[in-house]
C-alpha cells in the first residue's frame, strides 16, 4: 500500500509524463481493444442459431471461377440428392413496396423458400414461419421482423392473421420473429417473404443465395466430395445443361464474412498491436531516461538496506496507476470507435449489429493493459538491478546511465522504427491499391448523372410497363438541364444469367460456357445517358418492341468469348442449352467494356436487351444533367407521381456516390490502416527525439569542450543529428526485411501492384528518414547553441 501512495505522489508531481503516459496506452489499448470486438463479432463469435457450426454455404462454380450464386433447378438438385444435408434452403436480400397506401414505403425484404427458418432452427416469437405447401401453391404469406412490427403495427398481439399490401399483391401476416433474430446484414424494419417454386429454370449461375445444414457428425470435406460426385453424376445424365458446372461448400460463417474482410480485419489486429508496441517501448524508454535522473535517489535506498528486488518491486507498482488509468481510458476509446463504425458501415460490413464490448471483449481489454504494463514496467525495472551503488553514488543526478542502459534505449528505437515503417509500408501498398482502382477506366462516364430506384406495383402488365418508362422519358428530357435519360435493370449487378449460351452456328448450334453473364433490359437512349458510345452496331430504337425481332448489344468480352476474331453484329446467341426455350436473339451492335460489377474485377460478358422486349418491374433511372444532378430529384419525383402515384422512387443520389459507396470496405480498411500507421509514425518519432534529447543533455559538457577546442555549431548538428539517424537507418534496414516478409500476407487485397513495390519502398523510407531528421534537428539546435563556459560547469 505504501509503495502505491509512493507511485501516486511521483505521478503527480509529473503531471507531464503522466498524462503522455496515459494517452499512449489509451490509444493503443483502445485501438486493439476496438478491432478485436470487430474481429469477435463479426469471426470468431458463432452465429447466433442451434448448432450452428452446422450451417454451410453451397454455391455454383461454372469452370474455374470464383464461386457465385445458383438457379433455383440447381438447388432442386442439390436439395433432392445431396445426403450430407438435414435440408438446404435458398434466400435473396432485396426490397418490396409497402403498397395499398397513400404513400408506397420501400422496405427490406428477404426472399426465401420455405425451409429457411427450419434450417437456421429459428421459431418465431409470434405465429409461424413457412410450409412448404405454401411455396408449391405460391401462397402470398411474410414473416416480419420484430422491429417492423413495432413500427407498423404498435406491437399489435392480433397482427397474425392481418393481410398488408406489397407490390400490390395482399399478403398475409403469418408471423413475427424474435426481436434478437438477425441474418446478416437485416435492418431492424424488415421482413421475409416466401418465394415461389420456379418452374423450368436454367441451371447454373442465378440469383440465390443456398444455405444447408449439415448432418450430424458430416465434415466440410466429406460433403464437399459428395457434392463434386453428385455433380458430375447430375452432368452424366443432363450434360447439356449442367457441363463445367461444380458446387462449392464453406462455413456459413466464413461465406458471411468474406475472405477479403476476414483478412483485412486481422491485419488491421496486427496493425494497432504494432502502434501498442511501439508506445510501450516509448513508455519504456522514458522510464528509462527517468530511471537514470533518480539513480542516486535509488542508490540511497540500496544503500541503507533495501533490496535489488525491493527496488525493482518499487519501481513497478509505480508503473500500476500508469497501466489502469490507460486500460480504463483505452476500454472508453473502444467503445467510441465501435459506435463510429457501426454508425458508418451498419449495413455495409456483415453481423456489425453483435459487436459490442462484450464479457470476451473485456476480458481481452483487461489482459492486454496486464501485459502492455508489464512490458513497460519490467525493463526499467530489471535495469534497475544492475548498477553499481558507489558509481551511482558518485555520478550524481547527472549520470548516463551506463553504456547498458544507453545500448538499450537504442534498441528499443531501432525497434520502434522498424515496426513502423512496416506498417507505413502495408499502409502505403492500400493507398497505391486504393489509388489503381479510383483511376480505372469505368467505361462510361459518371459524372452529372442522378440515379433514382424505380419499381412499379405487381399489377402493371408486360405491355404498360414499357409504355410508363417512354412517357417518363419524355417528360423528364423537356426538363431545363436535363440532357439525357435512360433506364437499366441495375447498373451495378452482379451475374444473372445462365452460364451456358448456344450459338447459331452455319449448320448446327454450339454450346458454350460462359463463367459469368450479366443481362440487363435497357431503354433506348440509356447508352447515351451514360456517355457509353457503341463500338459497331446500332443502338435500340422504337421499332424493338414486343412481338418483333428479339435484338441484343453485347459487350466486348461476350463478343471475344462467343466469336472470336469476328464481327458479332448479325450473330445470334441464346441462353442456355440448344433445348432451352429460351427465345433466340440477333446482335445488333457491340458496346465497350463496361466495370459495371467491382471497379478491381475485370468486366463480365454483358448483355443489352430492349425493355419493351423483356419488361422489368424494378429499374435504375439515370439521368444527365447539365448542372448538379441532385438539383432535379424533386422535379424527378414530381413527374413520377404525375404518371403513376403508385410507382415509387427511392434511392436517390449521384452515380459518382454510389460508386464511391461500392469501394467502401477497401476505403476502410485502407483508411484505418493508414491512421494507425502515422501513429506509429508520430510514436517513433517522439522516441526519436526523447533519446537524442537525453542524449544531448548528458552531453552537455563534452560538446562544451568540443566547442571550446574549435568545433563549429554546424560540426556540433552534424554530430547530434548523425548519432540519431545512424539509429533510424539501422531501425529503416531492419523494417525493410521485415516489411517484405509480411506484406506478402495482404498480398489478396492488393490491386495491380506488388508487396515489393519500389516505389512504395522509396516514398516510405524518404517519409520516415525526413521525420527522424525533424526529430534529430530539434535536439540538436539545442546543443549548438551551448555555450562552452556554462557547459564546463554543467554538472
Amino acid at each position: 500500500m505504501n509503495d502505491l501512495k509512493f507511485a501516486f505522489r511521483q505521478l503527480l508531481k509529473n503531471p507531464g509524463f503522466t498524462a503522455v503516459a496515459v494517452l499512449t496506452l489509451a490509444l493503443g489499448i483502445g485501438a486493439s481493444t476496438a478491432i478485436f470486438s470487430l474481429i469477435n463479432g463479426v469471426i470468431l463469435r458463432p452465429l447466433p442459431f442451434f448448432e450452428s457450426e452446422r450451417l454451410v454455404s453451397v454455391s455454383t462454380q461454372v469452370g474455374d471461377s470464383r464461386p457465385t450464386q445458383t438457379s433455383y433447378s440447381s438447388y432442386l438438385d442439390w436439395r433432392e440428392q445431396y445426403r450430407a444435408f438435414e435440408d438446404l434452403a435458398i434466400y435473396d436480400p432485396s426490397s418490396c413496396l409497402l403498397t395499398g397506401r397513400e404513400e408506397p414505403e420501400r422496405v427490406g425484404a428477404t426472399l426465401t423458400s420455405a425451409s429457411f427458418f427450419s434450417v437456421l432452427r429459428a421459431g418465431p416469437a409470434l405465429g409461424r414461419t413457412f410450409t412448404r405447401e405454401e411455396e408449391n401453391q405460391r401462397a402470398e404469406v411474410v414473416v416480419v421482423s420484430h422491429g417492423f412490427w413495432q413500427r407498423k403495427f404498435a406491437g399489435d398481439s392480433n397482427i397474425v392473421g392481418r393481410m398488408i399490401e406489397i407490390d400490390g399483391k395482399t399478403t398475409e401476416i403469418i408471423g413475427v420473429m424474435p426481436e434478437q433474430f438477425t441474418f446478416t446484414a437485416e435492418t431492424s424494419e424488415h421482413f421475409w417473404r416466401l418465394q415461389a417454386a420456379e418452374q423450368n429454370a436454367p441451371r447454373g449461375a442465378g440469383r440465390w443465395f443456398v444455405l444447408g445444414r449439415l448432418k450430424q457428425g458430416s465434415s466440410i470435406a466429406q460433403t464437399q466430395a459428395e457434392l463434386r460426385s453428385v455433380t458430375e453424376r447430375i452432368a452424366q445424365n443432363l450434360p447439356s445443361a449442367n457441363r463445367n458446372l461444380t458446387a462449392h461448400v464453406m462455413p456459413l460463417s466464413q461465406a458471411i464474412a468474406g475472405a477479403n474482410l476476414r483478412l483485412a480485419l486481422w491485419i488491421l489486429f496486427g496493425a494497432v498491436f504494432v502502434v501498442l508496441l511501439i508506445g510501450c517501448s516509448n513508455l519504456a524508454n522514458l522510464l528509462l531516461v527517468r530511471g537514470v535522473a533518480r539513480r542516486r535517489e535509488l542508490a540511497t535506498r540500496v544503500a541503507l538496506g533495501a533490496s535489488p528486488l525491493r527496488v525493482t518491486r518499487q519501481l513497478v507498482v509505480e508503473c500500476l496507476p500508469v497501466g489502469l488509468s490507460g486500460g480504463i481510458a483505452g476500454i472508453a476509446l473502444a467503445d467510441l470507435i465501435i459506435r463510429l463504425v457501426r454508425a458508418l458501415g451498419a449495413t455495409r460490413i456483415p453481423r456489425l449489429t453483435e459487436v459490442d464490448l462484450d464479457p470476451a471483449v473485456l476480458c481481452f481489454a483487461l489482459a492486454l493493459t496486464g501485459l502492455a504494463t508489464l512490458f513497460f514496467a519490467i525493463i526499467p525495472g530489471l535495469q534497475a538491478r544492475r548498477f553499481e551503488v558507489n558509481e551511482a553514488l558518485k555520478e550524481g543526478a547527472k549520470g548516463t546511465g551506463g553504456l547498458r542502459q544507453t545500448s538499450l534505449r537504442q534498441a528499443l528505437l531501432v525497434g520502434q522504427v522498424a515496426l513502423a515503417f512496416t506498417l507505413l509500408f502495408g499502409a502505403g501498398l492500400l493507398v497505391r491499391s486504393f489509388q489503381n482502382v479510383r483511376a480505372k477506366d469505368l467505361g462510361f462516364n459518371p459524372e452529372n448523372l442522378l440515379i433514382v430506384n424505380l419499381r412499379l406495383p405487381q399489377l402493371k402488365t408486360n405491355e404498360s410497363a414499357p409504355v410508363f418508362y417512354t412517357e417518363l422519358s419524355r417528360r423528364l428530357e423537356a426538363l431545363p438541364g436535363v440532357e439525357a435519360v435512360g433506364l437499366i435493370d441495375d447498373i451495378f449487378g452482379g451475374a444473372n444469367a445462365a452460364g451456358r449460351i448456344t450459338i447459331d452456328g452455319a449448320t448446327t448450334a454450339i454450346v458454350t460456357d460462359l463463367n459469368e453473364v450479366r443481362s440487363d433490359a435497357i431503354t433506348p437512349s440509356w447508352f447515351r445517358a451514360v456517355g457509353a458510345p457503341l463500338l459497331r452496331g446500332r443502338l435500340f430504337d422504337t421499332g424493338d418492341r414486343s412481338g418483333t425481332l428479339r435484338v441484343a448489344i453485347i459487350n466486348q468480352t461476350m463478343a471475344r468469348r462467343l466469336w472470336p476474331g469476328e464481327d458479332p453484329v448479325g450473330k445470334r446467341f441464346k441462353f442456355g442449352p440448344a433445348e432451352s426455350r429460351e427465345p433466340w436473339l440477333t446482335v445488333v451492335g457491340l458496346a465497350r467494356d463496361m466495370r459495371r460489377q467491382r471497379l478491381e474485377r475485370e468486366p463480365m460478358a454483358q448483355v443489352f436487351v430492349p425493355v419493351a422486349q423483356d419488361p422489368e418491374r424494378g429499374m435504375e433511372l439515370l439521368i444527365k444533367s447539365a448542372g448538379n444532378p441532385l438539383a432535379l430529384a424533386e422535379a424527378v419525383r414530381r413527374e413520377v407521381r404525375a404518371i403513376d402515384k403508385g410507382v415509387f422512387a427511392s434511392g436517390t443520389s449521384t452515380l459518382e456516390q454510389r460508386i464511391g459507396n461500392s469501394l467502401f470496405e477497401r476505403r476502410f480498411q485502407t483508411s484505418l490502416l493508414s491512421a494507425f500507421s502515422l501513429v506509429a509514425l508520430l510514436l517513433s518519432a517522439i522516441g526519436t527525439y526523447a533519446v537524442v534529447h537525453f542524449s544531448v543533455q548528458q552531453r552537455v559538457r563534452e560538446i562544451g569542450v568540443r566547442m571550446v577546442l574549435g568545433a563549429q555549431k554546424r560540426d556540433v548538428l552534424s554530430m547530434v543529428v548523425s548519432q540519431g539517424l545512424k539509429m533510424v537507418l539501422i531501425g529503416v534496414s531492419l523494417g525493410i526485411v521485415l516489411a517484405f516478409a509480411t506484406t506478402r500476407l495482404m498480398e489478396r487485397l492488393l490491386y495491380e501492384i506488388k508487396p515489393t513495390d519500389p516505389l512504395t519502398f522509396s516514398g516510405v523510407s524518404l517519409l520516415l528518414v525526413c521525420t527522424a531528421l525533424l526529430a534529430c534537428w530539434l535536439p540538436a539546435r539545442r546543443a549548438a547553441k551551448v555555450d562552452p563556459m556554462e557547459a564546463l560547469r554543467y554538472e
